[in-house]
């Protein structure tokens, strides 16, 4: 395992000077490390990351809320890797309350993270919004870019067709007893089976040299801006707003279809029978 000085040197090469707000999303195996060899370390250099006036968000979010699993703020555990759940563990963290899409955040900023509306997932007063305001540098330690949740709140701006709002109903936990709450999120319509392929939006960003990129371990930790990625996805889905999801054509076909059954007006049918 590398040590605190190597991770530091690492996400300090990847993080622009100025940087006031991180994202990291985060796969420790594709890096090989394991949770004994690495929590204190990542922890020492995250904590010595925010005294320094950087803010760090983590994802935890709990997916689970939509099958009908209680969300809980202080106990619920992140479906969407370790790191969050560690952070979590030290004093000055704290987790927003979205029940799907919560972030263990440690900083200077959490304050303003913990105020954002979320009256949609990934809408103008969502967390995903404050990140692209703020211009967060998006980072991915050891984590594939197809994982980049920022990816969607493009999506819901540009208003794809392949995806609708739908609100999610669910229990939260608060002050010790269970509420109901909703998530309002703007969801694949699965009746036409759309499947998100973001490469043409990476392929984007890295032609235009906006992925900043450096080794740590066995693989990579990497950082795109949220304004750059806007950008990119505004540039991809302004030519086309199947752009991100794989075989287009056929999903597109498969909606047009599907709109035509919708847009029929009923038939009647009517089932004679005679009997001796």
């Amino acid at each position: 395992m590398h040590g605190e000085y190597e991770l530091a040197s690492s996400l300090g090469a990847i993080l622009p000077s100025g940087t006031r707000l991180a994202v990291v999303h985060s796969s420790l195996a594709r890096l090989r490390i394991t949770a004994e060899q690495s929590k204190w370390t990542f922890l020492r250099v995250f904590q010595r990351m925010a005294d320094d006036g950087l803010t760090l968000a983590f994802p935890a979010f709990t997916f689970s809320f939509a099958k009908g699993v209680p969300f809980d703020p202080l106990r619920s555990r992140s479906e969407t890797g370790i790191l969050a759940d560690w952070v979590l563990e030290l004093g000055g963290a704290v987790r927003t309350d979205h029940p799907m899409y919560s972030f263990a955040v440690l900083g200077p900023l959490k304050d303003e993270l913990l105020r954002c509306g979320n009256t949609t997932t990934f809408g103008d007063d969502s967390t995903f919004a404050y990140f692209e305001r703020a211009n967060a540098r998006v980072v991915m330690v050891g984590c594939d870019w197809s994982y980049c949740t920022q990816f969607h709140r493009s999506e819901e701006t540009a208003g794809v067709p392949y995806r609708f709002y739908k609100d999610i109903h669910g229990k939260s936990v608060g002050n010790g007893e269970e509420h109901s709450a909703v998530a309002r999120m703007f969801v694949r319509d699965l009746d036409i089976d759309p499947t998100n392929d973001f490469q043409p939006l990476i392929d984007r960003l890295r032609s235009r040299l906006q992925i900043s990129s450096t080794r740590f371990g066995s693989g990579l930790i990497e950082s795109a801006s949220c304004t750059d990625i806007a950008e990119a996805a505004s540039d991809v889905l302004q030519n086309d707003r199947w752009s991100l999801v794989s075989q287009p054509k056929v999903t597109k076909y498969r909606a047009a279809c599907l709109q035509e059954s919708r847009d029929a007006p009923p038939l009647k049918v009517a089932v004679l029978g005679n009997s001796c």
